[in-house]
């Protein structure tokens, strides 16, 4: 599996073994991330024929946009790398973990003055952590609820990622600017 794809799916993906013995993976986005499901739709197309459209998620009272994708073999990929982040994050090379946390970053992250990447994982997030201090990113992890936060606003840090990473979310304009506008703080 495509790295980045591994990384968004990890974020947000969703398995389902139906009654029918189908095997069916989707990913739910708001409509206003519109262009990252057109990217996830891209690799998943390797998959098999998908399957997209737009319903209004009336718990939220969001629109939103699904990708699903009928495939036993994307559904056991997933499956074993939910079961392990770990080992399958610790095998790829430095370009794969790159394209690994853009997908993370895409589906579970969030971009101000600061990247954070979110996880129930706390050893994932470590893991994440101990691998970005060998390109010189400094990060902190933190606790928000009942979920992980790994954060990063040290300024060359995150001209470094900037640098680095292919996340659509660091190439959408506004954000650009708030790059790197904090001070370096130590923890």
């Amino acid at each position: 599996m495509d790295a980045y794809l591994a990384g968004f799916l990890l974020g947000d993906g969703c398995l389902h073994r139906l009654s029918n013995g189908a095997y069916a993976v989707w990913v739910d986005q708001s409509a206003k991330n519109s262009e990252y499901i057109e990217t996830i739709i891209g690799y998943m197309k390797s998959y098999g024929r998908v399957y997209r459209y737009e319903y209004v998620d009336r718990h939220h009272n969001v629109r939103k946009i699904r990708a699903l994708v009928y495939s036993k073999i994307l559904f056991q990929e997933l499956d074993k790398i939910k079961k392990d982040p770990l080992n399958y994050m610790e095998n790829l090379s430095d370009k794969d973990f790159l394209k690994f946390v853009s997908g993370l970053l895409d589906s579970d992250g969030t971009i101000t003055d600061k990247i954070v990447l979110y996880s129930s994982s706390k050893p994932l997030l470590e893991s994440i952590s101990e691998r970005l201090e060998s390109f010189s990113v400094k990060s902190h992890i933190y606790r928000f609820g009942r979920i992980f936060g790994l954060q990063i606003h040290d300024k060359n840090s995150l001209l470094t990622l900037l640098r680095m990473l292919s996340s659509s979310k660091l190439r959408a304009p506004a954000r650009l600017k708030n790059i790197g506008s904090r001070e370096t703080e130590r923890f």
